[in-house]
């Protein structure tokens, strides 16, 4: 009896060291899958780290371009700017000396009219002496 409880004894620590050793067979390959789930992890992240660098680069050369070309738009604007502005004082300058010019034949007219009746009443004064 004694020698048939060793042997079942036997066959359940036989039996409980596979199972132990399939534990840890299981173990070790679950671990394994972590370390590559991990690598592939580490790896994903230094390419998302290399892509946003890049990113980030590509972004600041197109500040650069932008502040690069925005300046010679300002100037031109600024530029435009002067030029109506001048046009309009040159117009309005113009707009004035067109109304001095007007002004001269009237005066030119109103002096002939004045000097045309002067001279009327000289002639009239004039014809009253024989």
């Amino acid at each position: 009896m004694v020698a048939e409880e060793i042997g079942q004894l036997a066959n359940k620590s036989a039996a409980a060291t596979r199972e132990i050793e399939e534990i840890v067979q299981l173990i070790r390959q679950e671990t394994a899958d972590v370390v590559t789930a991990m690598r592939n992890g580490t790896n994903q992240v230094t390419k998302s780290n290399t892509t946003v660098t890049r990113a980030k680069e590509n972004f600041e050369e197109i500040v650069k371009l932008i502040n690069h070309n925005l300046q010679p738009i300002v100037s031109a604007t600024t530029s435009h700017t002067e030029i109506a502005q001048n046009l309009f004082q040159l117009t309005q300058s113009l707009a004035s000396f067109s109304q001095e010019t007007l002004s001269i034949p009237r005066q030119v007219t109103a002096s002939l009219a004045d000097t045309i009746s002067h001279t009327m009443q000289l002639k009239d004064s004039v014809e009253v002496f024989p």
